[in-house]
């Protein structure tokens, strides 16, 4: 037991990436004191919410409606904002290293930096602009915009991601073509309600779709399939399947069979009690789901419970008692269609119209009033 004079020990806990769940965590509660100091590093001092990029793509929301400000959200909660992309973790000397070189210790460090596109099998895939990460989407596509002339665009994907995406660049480029490019089909995991609401609009839209369209090579004015077929375009955009951070394996830590940070119920990285990963980054090794946004938010709590939680323990010297994230069974997804409506998919049901982009919207701005909140200046009072 250790004596009333000896000082507390001081916890450090950096947080990777201002996705969602980390969001979310400083949010409803994750804060620096006088014991902890928190650091949080992201790639820009803005980090978008993929709820609304589709949104705003379409031209229905403006850009800053669509990013959380980290900056504030880091200055209400006393933590410390890095800019900058992460490397490496050296576990045994327990520092995250930086792109840049620079190391930041660490006693607990929580991963939450997304997704990127796996094109290992698509030779040329420079040529194309990939939607995750979707950090830096919006600029990309004013710029396509201020070219005048969009021209066809071809998006490669027909999951969520790739549907909204094509959605939105029919509303928002003036005078574009769209043709959405499917390999598995269109919205698979969904149900068959939600998929004809979809191909309905996509008709209604002008959408093209090409199914069964597996693409080997994308050069720079068509896309190339594996059994010889090929589709003229401008400009492609690529939302296929998902690929972890290439500086993961090195790192040691255990991974899930997709490369993905293996996580336990509370969060934390199999076989570590320092390190926690939240997101699509983290794959949830006793109750797997797919890589959706949904399950990021709702991992904010867990994880700012935990961290403080484990915080609390390393300062005492005892062993901390942990929340355990329990995901939902089913997850309900709202997908905009860009022209002011939106169909809403929960297992076998789907519903469609104006009243569900309203529905959505207001969730959205909801989460996003919420968070803008918990960035405001804590009373000194």
């Amino acid at each position: 037991m250790p004596d009333d004079d000896t000082p507390a020990r001081s916890v450090s806990i950096v947080l990777v990436g201002g996705g969602h769940a980390h969001a979310v965590a400083l949010a409803c509660g994750l804060a620096a004191g006088r014991d902890t100091d928190i650091v949080l590093v992201a790639p820009d001092r803005f980090a978008p919410y993929s709820g609304m990029i589709p949104g705003a793509i379409a031209g229905r929301y403006r850009t800053e409606e669509a990013h959380v400000d980290l900056v504030g959200l880091c200055a209400a909660r006393g933590v410390r904002l890095v800019t900058g992309r992460a490397a490496g973790i050296d576990r045994a000397g327990r520092r995250l290293l930086l792109e840049d070189g620079a190391p930041i210790p660490f006693d607990l460090l929580s991963v939450n930096i997304g997704i990127t596109p796996d094109v290992s099998a698509i030779a040329g895939a420079g040529h194309a602009t990939t939607i995750k990460p979707i950090d830096g989407l919006i600029g990309r596509i004013e710029a396509l915009n201020q070219q005048g002339r969009p021209g066809h665009l071809a998006v490669v994907g027909g999951g969520a991601g790739g549907v909204e995406v094509a959605f939105a660049l029919r509303n928002g480029l003036a005078g574009s073509r769209v043709t959405l490019v499917m390999r598995d089909g269109l919205l698979p995991g969904h149900g068959r309600l939600a998929r004809h609401l979809i191909r309905r609009a996509l008709v209604r839209q002008d959408i093209a779709t090409i199914d069964r369209f597996t693409v080997a090579r994308v050069e720079p004015d068509r896309l190339v399939a594996a059994d010889g077929r090929y589709l003229t375009s401008d400009t492609v955009l690529l939302n296929t399947g998902a690929s972890p951070a290439e500086w993961f394996p090195a790192t040691g830590l255990a991974l899930d069979a997709g490369g993905f940070l293996a996580v336990g119920p509370t969060l934390q990285v199999l076989g570590e009690q320092h390190v926690f990963a939240a997101g699509d980054c983290a794959g949830m090794v006793q109750t797997p789901r797919p890589k959706a946004g949904v399950y990021a938010v709702r991992q904010g709590r867990v994880i700012a419970a935990n961290l403080m939680e484990a915080s609390a323990a390393l300062r005492a010297g005892r062993a901390a008692r942990l929340m355990t994230y329990r995901p939902q069974a089913r997850a309900l997804a709202i997908l905009s269609t860009g022209d002011g409506r939106a169909v809403a998919s929960w297992g076998p049901l789907a519903a469609s119209g104006r009243w569900v982009w309203w529905w959505k919207d207001r969730i959205d701005r909801r989460f996003m009033d919420d968070l803008a909140a918990a960035g405001q200046p804590r009373s000194k009072s």
